[in-house]
C-alpha cells in the first residue's frame, strides 16, 4: 500500500518495535530498511530530524546564524546531546536506539558509549552500526543483517522478561 493511501486511510504498517536513529544515515543502498520492515520495526525518529530553526532577526544576522548553529545536537556538551536523546526516547516511546557510526566522524563516535550508558539506565538497548555514509566498501549487508536481527531479538527478549506486550 502506498504511503499516501495509508495516510488517507489512517492505516500504518504493522509495528512491533520502535527505534530511535542516532547520528548519520547512509546514503548508499543498504538492506537496513528491508530487515527492519521484515521484522516489523519502525524508525520513529532520527536525532538529526529534531533540528529546527527560528526566524533570524534581520537586525542581528550573525547572532541569528550563531543561534541556529547551536541548535545542532553535535554542537555543545555531550550532556546536551544526551538530554536531547533521552527526551526523544521518552517522547517517541522507543524500544531501542541505533547509532550509525560513520567511520570518519570522530565527534559522534566519541560519545556513543556515554549515550549507550544513559539509555541503558532507562532499560533501552543500544546498537552501534559501523559504516561509511557514502562508501559501499565499508558496508557489509550480511554483517548488518546479523547485527540488526540479533538486536531485534535482544529487544524482544527484554520485553518478554519484563512482561511487556508486543
Amino acid at each position: 500500500m502506498k504511503c499516501q493511501q495509508r495516510m488517507t486511510e489512517g492505516k500504518v504498517l504493522p509495528e512491533d518495535f520502535r527505534l530511535l536513529w542516532l547520528a548519520w544515515t547512509p546514503i548508499q543502498p543498504t538492506n537496513i530498511n528491508e530487515i527492519l520492515r521484515a521484522n516489523k520495526v519502525s524508525i520513529v525518529m532520527s536525532e538529526l530530524a529534531r533540528v529546527y530553526w527560528d526566524e533570524i532577526d534581520e537586525k542581528h544576522p550573525f547572532e541569528g546564524m550563531a543561534l541556529r548553529c547551536l541548535k545542532n545536537p553535535y554542537v555543545g556538551s555531550i550532556e546536551q546531546r544526551m538530554a536531547g536523546v533521552l527526551q526523544l526516547a521518552e517522547e517517541y516511546a522507543i524500544d531501542g536506539a541505533v547509532h550509525f557510526s560513520h567511520l570518519a566522524c570522530r565527534h559522534a563516535n566519541a560519545s556513543f558509549h556515554l549515550l549507550e550508558d544513559a539509555l541503558a539506565k532507562r532499560g533501552i538497548p543500544f546498537l552501534v552500526l559501523d559504516g561509511d555514509v557514502s562508501d559501499m566498501r565499508a558496508y557489509s549487508a550480511e554483517r548488518t543483517r546479523l547485527l540488526l536481527e540479533s538486536f531485534i531479538e535482544l529487544i524482544a527478549a527484554g520485553r518478554q522478561a519484563n512482561n511487556y506486550a508486543i
